[in-house]
Parts: C-alpha cells; structure tokens; sequence
C-alpha cells in the first residue's frame, strides 16, 4: 500500500512541475525575448525483484522529471549567433580604423598614396639637404599636414 502512495506522490510532483512551467510560460507569454519551456518527464527505474509473494517481475516506481528544456529553433539561433559575431567584427574594425585615422590622420587618397608622398619627400630631403623646401616638405608629411 505505501508502495502505491510512493509512486503517486512521484507522479503528482512531476504533474506539479510541469503546471509550475505552464504557468511560467503563461505569465511570460509578452515577453520579449522570452522562450517557451517544457517539462520532460520520465519513468523511475523500475523494481526488477517483483512484489513480494507475487515472484519476479518488472514493477514500476512512479515518474521524476528529466528536465525543463527550452523550445527554440536551432536553425534561427545559428542565424542569429553568426549575424551577432559579423556585427561585433565590424564594430571592432571600424574602430580599430578610427583609432588609426586619429593617429595619422584621414587618408585621402588611400594609406598607399600617402606612404608614397612620406617616402617621396625624404628621397628628395636626401637629394637636396641644403634646400628648406625639402626639409619643411618631409616635417609637413610626417605630422601628416599636406605633403
């Protein structure tokens, strides 16, 4: 008899549990951002030495709860984790690049061009070193005003 209540009672708190979720699921239904949950509920193991004076045999021992899982779509979570990554990539370049173009300043014609005009101007500061022009010209692309 205290067997039976046993076993009652383990399928009454699983039922509990799954109604505690419901109930969760109802009062978060507006919930932005909110996903729907369910109980999953298995057998306990059962008794394999059978009742007594009644000989072997397999005898349950009521229902437990495995889990509480959340239904979401995996298809749609993939979609949503790579488009969060790209975003937080671009984020870090663009600011990598504005921390660049803070530092040297913006590249008008492209870092090419301006690597050019730097390196131009100190062939021509080693080419002519007793000329001003030279020397202002090599100062003026180093703070990166106008070469």
């Amino acid at each position: 008899m205290l067997r039976g209540l046993s076993i009652a009672t383990s399928g009454l708190n699983a039922a509990q549990r799954g109604l505690d979720v419901t109930a969760h699921n109802i009062a978060n239904a507006n919930t932005v951002g909110y996903t729907r949950q369910e109980v999953v509920q298995i057998a306990n193991k059962p008794n394999l030495d059978g009742i007594a004076g009644q000989g072997p045999g397999a005898f349950g021992n009521g229902a437990s709860v495995q889990e509480v899982r959340q239904l979401r779509d995996n298809l749609v979570d993939d979609i949503r984790r790579s488009a969060l990554s790209d975003k937080g990539a671009a984020h870090h370049l663009a600011t990598a690049m504005s921390d660049l173009e803070s530092i040297v300043g913006p590249l008008d014609g492209g870092l090419s061009s301006d690597f050019d005009n730097f390196w131009n101007s100190w062939n021509e500061l080693n080419l002519h070193p007793d000329q001003i022009a030279p020397r202002g010209a090599g100062t003026r692309c180093g703070a990166k005003t106008r070469c």
